[in-house]
């Protein structure tokens, strides 16, 4: 269901219109399988940063001359700066706390080129949550059959989710459960942090998705 073609065109026409220096190293934190990296290799020099070793696996099947790195977002160290920093799909939501999250947007500064651009995607904001809304994806193809159902609550801003999976292949049934907490960071408070660590921050809502910030951050 998502369009990662369409965001990363969107992701390109805000490097472009944000960037203030010429140079084309891009890093992505939280790069996942590397589907956005796949779309933006002929644009930029690339490097991946992930805290999961099974996801770098995948990215590195597809991007096998691309450098990834296993680390947390919060202290990764690569000696050396980015013209562009991408976190993207809500992944900065992970952190615990603003303590968590001010390192890491000091991190992300650290490693963020003079005239570079950060951007970085939240989870929604909290007045959007609503409790009463039902949650199911469906996948219906001649090999695999996929349902997933969800069910979440918030407490102090953090939405906690368990989310059931069923898996049908040729090999058989499977069936998982996935726990995940997202903060709500508030969006006054994220501006205040990234603007004291000494980005200039530009708030996008509904950036890439609805109802999620994306933060602008320059350098």
């Amino acid at each position: 269901w998502k369009n990662y073609a369409k965001e990363t065109e969107t992701i390109k026409q805000l490097i472009a219109q944000h960037k203030k220096n010429n140079g084309k190293r891009l890093l992505e934190v939280a790069c996942g399988t590397g589907n956005y990296l796949q779309l933006l290799q002929t644009n930029f020099t690339l490097t991946g940063v992930d805290i999961s070793a099974d996801m770098l696996a995948v990215a590195t099947a597809k991007l096998p001359n691309i450098p990834f790195v296993q680390a947390d977002m919060q202290n990764f160290c690569l000696n050396q700066t980015f013209d562009v920093l991408l976190c993207l799909f809500s992944s900065i939501a992970y952190l615990k706390n603003y303590t968590e999250l001010r390192q890491t947007l000091q991190n992300f500064y650290q490693h963020l080129a003079v005239g570079g651009v950060a951007i970085i995607e939240a989870f929604i904001n909290a007045n959007k949550y609503n409790p009463n809304k039902v949650h199911a994806l469906y996948i219906d193809t001649e090999d695999v059959k996929l349902s997933r159902h969800s069910t979440a609550h918030l407490q102090d801003n953090v939405l906690q989710t368990t989310m059931h999976t069923l898996v049908t292949t040729k090999v058989g049934v499977e069936y998982f459960v996935e726990k995940h907490c997202l903060n709500l960071f508030e969006e006054q408070k994220v501006v205040a942090l990234m603007q004291a660590i000494g980005f200039e921050v530009i708030v996008i809502p509904n950036g890439l998705m609805p109802d999620r910030n994306l933060y602008i951050c320059k350098k």
